[in-house]
């Protein structure tokens, strides 16, 4: 308890001074810098297991309470631009994975699932299965969302040209459709609405993991409360919240990162480097893509290409201003396809 304790609290000091000092997505980026720090000196950061469902069931609930009717209606226009994202990404990883495997010593089954931009847990265990060393695909992957984390906000910054107080005006926006929705917009129903929300989220995340969907207590939260924010009444989380939920997964993005797992980098940096900076452009091109062929804002088409994972990617999406909608589409397709294609793709060649 005293270990998750310091753990939670150098990552919410990471976080603040991160958001002080004006660092994009600064609270996940802080919490994940300080706390991978602590983890690497002391080797006791902690967050357990009961604690990291229940903030992905928290992200799910968050995320669901930005989705609208009209969210929804837009998702049948991108129906090509899924597709051909989804398949082009898994042939290029592979691409990478081919290439890494040349370039180093890595074996075949590790550089192919360490190149893939699927879940870290996900790819790690199903790696395991066909004989890869797992810690290092792990370390790829991780090397992989930490870069993601770090460049993607400062990519979609740029974009957004110098305008500042994005957050404090979604803020705004957020409450004022909250009581365009509620006559009685007042303190105590905000306080209802929002326990209410963390319900439907909990109930909804546990019916995610109990069917066994990809990411189950994300993707069933956000989808029951995202159906009753459309079909019942606009529900609302606060923005203090959202910021204590991002620390808590800056948190437990770095504890996975141990002194050993540090150490270990020195032998196979350039691999993770280079995995991470192809798929890292190799998204970016698409996000382009996506916006010159299918209009898709520029920041919304970033983040919904950028190689990270679907919890990370989402959660950063609103503070730039991203079709959260959009995102989290490409982002869950993505990851299914490459947990049921990828495997199977990967038999073949090895």
């Amino acid at each position: 308890m005293l270990w998750i304790l310091i753990t939670l609290l150098v990552g919410a000091f990471g976080g603040f001074v991160f958001l002080r000092i004006k660092i994009p997505a600064g609270a996940v980026i802080g919490a994940m810098i300080f706390v991978i720090i602590l983890s690497a000196l002391t080797g006791k950061s902690y967050i357990p297991n009961s604690m990291i469902l229940f903030s992905r069931m928290i992200v799910g609930t968050i995320l669901g309470c930005r989705i609208s009717l009209s969210n929804i209606k837009s998702l049948k226009n991108i129906f090509a631009p899924i597709l051909f994202f989804t398949f082009f990404i898994i042939f290029l990883s592979m691409i990478a994975g081919l290439i890494i495997f040349r370039v180093s010593d890595l074996d075949q089954a590790t550089a192919f699932f360490g190149s893939s931009p699927g879940g870290l847990a996900d790819m790690s265990l199903i790696s395991a299965e066909f004989g890869a060393n797992m810690s290092k695909v792990a370390i790829l992957q991780f090397v992989r969302i930490i870069a993601c984390m770090v460049v993607i906000p400062f990519l979609v910054t740029k974009n957004l040209r110098g305008k500042v107080g994005q957050d404090q005006k979604r803020e705004v926006n957020i409450k004022e459709d909250f009581t365009s929705h509620n006559k009685n917009g007042n303190l105590r129903t905000q306080i209802t609405h929002f326990v209410i929300a963390v319900i439907i989220g909990l109930i909804g995340g546990t019916l995610g993991l109990l069917l066994s969907i990809p990411s189950g207590a994300l993707i069933g939260a956000f989808i029951l409360v995202s159906a009753f924010n459309i079909f019942c009444f606009r529900l609302y989380i606060p923005l203090k919240i959202r910021r204590g939920i991002q620390v808590l997964l800056g948190s437990v993005i770095g504890s996975g990162m141990t002194l050993q797992d540090v150490l270990g980098l020195k032998n196979i940096v350039i691999p993770a480097t280079m995995v991470a900076i192809f798929l890292l452009i190799i998204g970016f091109l698409m996000g382009i893509s996506l916006n010159k062929i299918w209009h898709i804002d520029l920041n919304t088409a970033i983040i919904a290409t950028a190689p990270g994972g679907l919890t990370e990617m989402s959660l950063i999406a609103p503070e730039f201003g991203a079709d959260l909608s959009i995102v989290m589409s490409l982002h869950f397709v993505r990851m299914i396809s490459i947990i049921i294609i990828y495997p199977l793709v990967i038999k073949l060649i090895i």
